[in-house]
């Protein structure tokens, strides 16, 4: 015990020094507001310099006013400007600081920028943890001179950037009593065997566990044959055999003559032939291995055909189990099952992992081994409890090994035990683990602490220890009242746009009412006289009474000019429970026109920028296809791209570069597809869990669904931010092509080398365009199905079949 309190004061220390070191924490603002930026600190913590800034303004800063509250220990703050602002501190005293500031005749009309940076100046290193937040009444005027302040109740709110000083000689958080640290041992010793994953073979042998007798000292094995085309002449194999196996009786099948020549168990080798009548058939029985046992078995084990095991066919092909080349076959194998001799558990309850572990941890695994580690703390009454004993981890209904365990806690998922576990449950960090652990107790005194630790720096996550077990009786919850809840709205002009009402715990007859709210003149509330903006649904005055389906409705609405507004949600049901959210609306202009063949503009997670411009303004393509200098890697796509960018239906990555080979979205080449075949203009509702209403692609997906363009992955997904695969790319295209009439007329008869590759649903797609000129395949004869499209690829396709 006392090395482990050593290992752990060691821990504790390397967690004190690494906190040392973070002195600061920042958190910024989203929407619009104003925001913070990460400080630099001194190496003494008397000093520390950031930024204020703001974003989402769209019209840009002219001006503005804001307060901070600053720690206490603040000696003097300077503020330096940033370039073309003027800027005055107007406070009476510390520790308030305001700060006045203008950007004079030039406005600045980025969307987010710098305004001032500030150098905090403490008289000692601060002492204890304290957050400063942009105080209310704050104020941000944009170009248009419209006031956005922070404050709840403001017409235009602002959010308010928030800053966190900590401690930086706060004392690390103690760890749980009696911790063990994390063992760096990938398999911890264990006496139940190693349980590899199961081989079916489709060509050679067969292993298949056939009857087990009542007291487990009989098991019964047939061993067999598939997949010889030329049916069964002879051959040999090699079993190794569990040591309670004391004995093995071969019974041969009809027409098979066996010898068991092995010299000794546990290894049992048998050769047999067909004799003069070898079996035609590609599959069938050879001989049955009733094996007796000492004992039964105390856990499941593994047998398998050993290498160099061989069967010959009746044309004399010889094929061997580990060999090389087109005869090589596979070790196949079957599990012998362990045998109930002790009497199952009395299973007093289960204790979930993650009630003992409340925080999550940014985590990514490196080569299979987790950033961090959990150290668990399982106890009967005082003493520590024994896993198998008293308690055993479980993921779902499968008992996890003592070795397994160890493995998943210490985040080892690549050790060989645990990598079936960790793909078939989808874990792919600690966070996985915490939450999909639970721990069967057989006594009603076992309780569960637990800390993550982070394994670089020895940091402890989780500082509030917390012990749970399964005699602790839990409050009644109380119900939570019915809310609606909606979220901001940014839309188009003169195009549709949804505002959605989520309702958690709705009650009896629950409805929905949306209104557009006006002030006393008449005016969208929280819109100005020089920027009114209009919304249409049913009638001009607004107001509709919905049923509540699913939780969640869907209203639509169109405006038909630029600005804001508001529109009211409110919820009432029979019980008398009511809730209201006012969203605001900010409708801005187009900023592209096609004439109803491009589409929306899109953005990717994987950094491959924009394809597609939108469509319904009229303005000039700024990235024209005059101007592009990249295309020579892409000649052969050269004219398409320069077409479609003419057009308006694609755009480069800038005025010269177009960047032809970058792959491209599921998303944005759907995008691209809709407003080619002239369908962006209609209505339609996406039911994908993965494209939420508020995407900028979701209208481009709703409409591909509403046609059969699409259909997602059938699990819910249509997966936007994947790069899109050939085979894929060609079967939307197709789809699109039926969805408006276009005939794909075959021109040649095409074929592919790796045919074989192309799956079943994408076939007819593939040779379809293929065949009429539209999609060929890689200069080497094959087609690369699987491989992702690119932008040039992209953009000869759309071109070829619905521009040229």
């Amino acid at each position: 015990m006392n090395k482990n309190k050593k290992i752990i004061s060691l821990v504790a220390a390397i967690a004190m020094i690494f906190t040392m070191l973070s002195s600061f924490t920042f958190v910024s603002a989203a929407g619009e507001g104003f925001t913070l930026s990460t400080p630099v600190v001194s190496e003494d913590g008397k000093t520390a310099t950031f930024d204020v800034g703001y974003t989402g303004l769209t019209n840009g800063l002219a001006s503005g006013k804001f307060t901070i509250v600053l720690p206490e220990g603040v000696t003097a703050v300077e503020a330096t400007p940033a370039t073309g602002v003027t800027g005055t501190p107007n406070a009476t005293g510390l520790p308030t600081f305001v700060y006045s500031f203008t950007l004079g005749t030039t406005p600045n009309t980025n969307t987010s920028d710098k305004i001032v940076t500030l150098k905090l100046t403490f008289a000692d290193a601060i002492s204890e943890d304290t957050t400063v937040v942009v105080a209310d009444n704050s104020n941000l005027y944009d170009t248009a001179d419209t006031k956005f302040v922070v404050g709840a109740d403001a017409a235009n709110p602002l959010d308010a950037g928030s800053a966190t000083f900590h401690n930086p000689n706060a004392p690390t958080p103690k760890p749980v009593t009696d911790v063990t640290p994390a063992p760096e041992a990938t398999e911890p010793p264990s006496d139940a065997p190693i349980i590899g994953p199961i081989v079916e073979a489709d060509k050679g042998y067969t292993l298949a566990v056939s009857d087990v007798s009542d007291d487990g000292t009989q098991i019964s094995v047939d061993v067999g044959y598939i997949g010889l085309t030329n049916g069964l002449a002879s051959g040999k194999f090699t079993i190794v055999l569990p040591s309670e196996v004391t004995n093995v009786e071969a019974v041969p099948a009809t027409g098979v003559t066996g010898t068991p020549n092995a010299t000794g168990l546990p290894t049992f080798v048998y050769s047999f032939t067909l004799g003069t009548t070898p079996n035609t058939n590609t599959s069938d029985k050879i001989v049955t291995l009733n094996l007796t046992l000492s004992t039964p078995l105390k856990y499941d084990n593994q047998i398998a055909i050993a290498d160099n095991s061989n069967i010959y066919d009746t044309a004399d092909a010889k094929f061997v189990v580990g060999g090389k080349g087109d005869n090589a076959i596979v070790a196949t194998n079957v599990i012998l099952p362990a045998f109930g001799a002790t009497e199952e558990p009395d299973v007093k309850g289960t204790i979930a992992l993650s009630k003992a572990v409340t925080v999550e941890v940014d985590d990514t695994p490196v080569d299979g081994v987790s950033e961090h580690f959990i150290i668990p703390v399982v106890k009967k009454g005082d003493a520590e409890a024994v896993y198998g004993t008293d308690y055993v981890a479980k993921i779902g209904d499968t008992n996890l090994t003592a070795a397994q365990y160890s493995n998943l806690i210490n985040g080892y998922f690549n050790a060989p035990n645990v990598t079936d576990i960790v793909a078939n449950n989808g874990i792919e960090d600690i966070n996985d683990v915490v939450g999909k652990i639970t721990f069967e107790v057989y006594d009603k005194t076992v309780t569960v602490a637990a800390q993550i630790v982070n394994r670089t720096t020895g940091t402890i996550e989780n500082a509030d220890d917390k012990t749970v077990g399964v005699g602790t009786t839990k409050p009644t919850a109380t119900p939570a009242p019915p809310k609606v809840t909606v979220s901001n709205v940014k839309a188009t002009v003169n195009t549709n746009f949804d505002v959605v009402a989520t309702v958690s715990n709705p009650k009896t007859n629950p409805v929905v009412t949306f209104e557009i709210v006006k002030d006393s003149k008449g005016t969208a509330l929280g819109a100005d006289d020089t920027s009114i903006i209009q919304l249409y649904g049913n009638d001009e005055d607004f107001s509709k009474v919905v049923a509540l389906k699913n939780g969640k409705y869907t209203q639509k609405f169109t405006a038909n000019e630029v600005g804001t507004a508001y529109v009211k949600v409110s919820y009432s049901d029979d019980e008398g429970n009511t809730s209201e959210k006012i969203v605001k609306v900010t409708v801005s202009k187009a900023t592209v026109d096609n004439g109803g063949s491009g589409s929306g503009s899109s953005s990717s997670s994987g950094g491959t920028g924009p394809i597609a411009n939108g469509s319904n303004t009229t303005v000039t393509n700024p990235y024209g296809p005059s101007m592009f200098k990249d295309l020579g890697d892409a000649a052969w796509a050269s004219e398409a791209i320069t077409m479609l960018a003419s057009k308006n239906i694609v755009s480069g990555r800038d005025e010269n570069t177009f960047d032809p080979n970058a792959n491209i979205t599921r998303a944005e080449y759907c995008q691209i597809l809709v407003g080619a075949i002239g369908k962006s203009a209609e209505y339609a509702d996406a039911s994908f869990d993965d494209v939420p209403t508020d995407a900028w692609f979701y209208h481009a997906v709703a409409v591909a669904s509403k046609y059969g363009i699409v259909s997602g992955y059938g699990d819910g997904n249509f997966g936007p931010y994947d790069l899109i695969t050939r085979q894929d790319m060609a079967l939307m295209t197709q789809r699109a092509a039926e969805a408006v009439g276009k005939n794909l007329t075959a021109v040649s008869d095409s074929s592919f080398t790796d045919a074989d590759q192309i799956s079943e649903y994408a076939q007819d797609a593939v040779y379809t365009l293929a065949n009429a000129g539209i999609i060929n395949g890689m200069g080497d004869g094959t087609f690369a199905p699987k491989a992702n499209a690119t932008r040039a690829q992209a953009s000869v396709i759309i071109y070829t079949t619905f521009v040229k």
